[in-house]
């Protein structure tokens, strides 16, 4: 984020402004004409005629060190900036652009359109119900995402995310999310050097691990979990859902258990299959070190290979002629 406007308030007094209806100011506003209003006094209530925005050029505010801007609206062509020491406390982002630097902190944010920028701050319970939150560093946690996209990319940790119908969750290089409940329609894709761990997909709920991108310690519970092209699933926790292994892909640990299912042409390697878990190895596929409970399944396709399997007393294993398997 452009530092330009820093210098003009290191002179600015601390101030609480509340203003429910209109938005508000924390340190310094600058109008549609560019002009600066008078900086706002401790303790002062500005309200502006309008919502912050709603014209071009638009309305800016600035908050400071010390300075708090509670309920904030910021409409189209409006933008709120919250600095070191500044705090928003529930802005609704209806079309305009809310900027959280280093030091900056947001409660409870309603995004219902365009975008939310955190870029070394920190923001908690956000509804993300539409438009875009870029996530580049700093901490959010308690994130709901209901019909918008959120990315998190180098530095960014996201904490106890949940992802519902309509939202999508998208995690890059550098960026981690932890503790993330994935709901019914909702999904998520995690990129080269990007990570995810300890995701609970529920049923409806779809994720991927693209090239490079790690999902680790994952709860599959009705939901669907991709290891795609060089992407890895370390460690899932299968039950009443499924795991499917593209060519390339990786599931490396973990447990299916009953109603689960591990499938693909990819690889696998080190998983143990429970009671009334599978695991379908279909061509071109390879499995290691796999170990198949009493009533576990394990399926190999023409074209796949299983090695160095451990197979115990009443485990379900089935070869189709082209597949191969080697017993430890």
């Amino acid at each position: 984020m452009a530092n330009y406007w820093f210098n003009a308030l290191l002179a600015a007094a601390a101030v609480t402004v509340e203003t429910p209806v209109f938005g508000s100011t924390g340190v310094w506003v600058v109008d549609q004409d560019g002009s600066v209003i008078t900086p706002v006094s401790s303790g002062m209530t500005l309200a502006l005629s309008e919502p912050v925005g709603s014209g071009f050029p638009a309305n800016r505010i600035y908050v400071y060190s010390g300075g708090r801007a509670i309920n904030a609206e910021i409409r189209y062509w409006g933008y709120l900036f919250v600095s070191v020491g500044g705090v928003a406390s529930s802005p609704v982002v209806d079309g305009g652009n809310l900027f959280i630097s280093s030091g900056g902190i947001a409660f409870d944010a309603s995004v219902l359109a365009n975008r939310l920028y955190l870029r070394g701050g920190t923001a908690s319970g956000v509804v993300l119900s539409g438009g875009t939150m870029l996530f580049e560093s700093g901490v959010a946690q308690d994130v709901t995402i209901s019909g918008g996209r959120l990315y998190v990319s180098s530095g960014g940790e996201l904490t106890s995310a949940t992802v519902m119908s309509g939202g999508s969750l998208v995690v890059s290089s550098g960026g981690v999310a932890r503790d993330t409940v994935l709901s019914s329609g909702g999904g998520f894709d995690v990129y080269v050097g990007g990570s995810v761990v300890g995701i609970v997909c529920l049923s409806g709920g779809t994720g991927q691990a693209q090239t490079g991108g790690t999902v680790a310690n994952a709860t599959i519970a009705g939901g669907r979990l991709n290891a795609g092209l060089g992407g890895i699933v370390a460690n899932p926790v299968v039950s009443r859902g499924l795991v499917y292994m593209y060519t390339s892909g990786l599931v490396s640990g973990g447990t299916v258990f009953s109603g689960g299912l591990v499938q693909g042409g990819g690889s696998a390697h080190g998983v143990t299959v429970s009671s009334g878990g599978s695991i379908n190895l279909l061509t071109n596929a390879v499995g290691s070190s796999l170990t198949i409970a009493s009533s576990g399944i394990l399926l190999v396709q023409s074209g796949a290979s299983a090695l160095a399997v451990t197979s115990n007393a009443g485990a379900i294993v089935a070869v189709s002629s082209g597949g191969y398997i080697e017993y430890v």
